[in-house]
């Protein structure tokens, strides 16, 4: 849904100035558990769990959040052509 908003407010002229600090968050959580579970194949199967969950946790805050600025009140649009 997140590539559909941007493809809706990019043909309005309007784009995100970056990228959140929401969104940085879960990608270093994701890579982080990704590493850990290439470094230990052999991890608990509870251990993987918790990971997954937290991902889980991670994924859902940011796309949240990227839904509030595209949306939201705040929102965090920028006009592409002034920009250029």
């Amino acid at each position: 849904s997140q590539l559909f908003l941007f493809l809706i407010y990019y043909r309005k002229g309007q784009s995100l100035a970056g990228a959140l600090p929401a969104g940085k968050v879960c990608t270093t959580a994701l890579f982080s558990s990704l590493i850990l579970l290439v470094f230990f194949p052999d991890m608990h199967g509870l251990s993987v769990q918790l990971l997954v969950f937290a991902d889980l946790i991670f994924l859902l805050l940011s796309f949240v959040s990227y839904i509030l600025a595209y949306i939201g009140s705040q929102s965090k649009l920028r006009d592409i052509q002034t920009d250029l």
